[in-house]
């Protein structure tokens, strides 16, 4: 999978937001942020040429509440 520098800072930037969302346990908003990281992931893991199979990334659903340690 082939990245763009912008992308990647984009996706850390959105990962980082999610955490300091979770230590607010602000949950709801923290997974808003995941599933936009994970949609640009996705778009950048469709706009390449070489796609391996088995490749994508997932968010699974929890209704627990995360401990951040």
């Amino acid at each position: 999978m082939t990245v763009t520098n912008e992308t990647k800072i984009y996706v850390i930037d959105l990962i980082n937001k999610a955490l300091s969302s979770m230590k607010r346990n602000q949950f709801e908003d923290a997974e808003d942020y995941l599933r936009s990281a994970k949609g640009e992931l996705h778009d950048a893991n469709m706009g390449s040429s070489s796609l391996s199979v088995g490749g994508g990334f997932d968010v699974i659903a929890s209704h627990k509440k995360l401990k951040i340690l």
